[in-house]
């Protein structure tokens, strides 16, 4: 049996109504994900957070950002740095 390849740190992002509509967001955040070999970006179902939207979480931190924006990128790209 091989071993799975796992990242070293995943982003997973809700993708429910209200996050979906954050367009800009979304493709910085994917861009930026895809710059660093060690993250991956998946996308969610709805984490029933609605009134905070867009909502994402990085692990293994265990960290929720919420109402995230264009300009916080580089404050989660300093979060996924190794």
């Amino acid at each position: 049996m091989s071993k799975p390849d796992f990242p070293s740190s995943s982003v997973f992002l809700c993708r429910g109504s209200k996050c979906g509509k954050h367009k800009d967001f979304r493709k910085a955040l994917k861009a930026v994900c895809k710059e660093l070999p060690e993250t991956e970006l998946f996308y969610i179902e709805c984490t029933d957070r609605c009134s905070f939207a867009p909502v994402l979480s990085i692990q293994p931190q265990n960290l929720w950002l919420h109402e995230t924006s264009v300009a916080d990128i580089p404050k989660i790209l300093d979060i996924l740095k190794p």
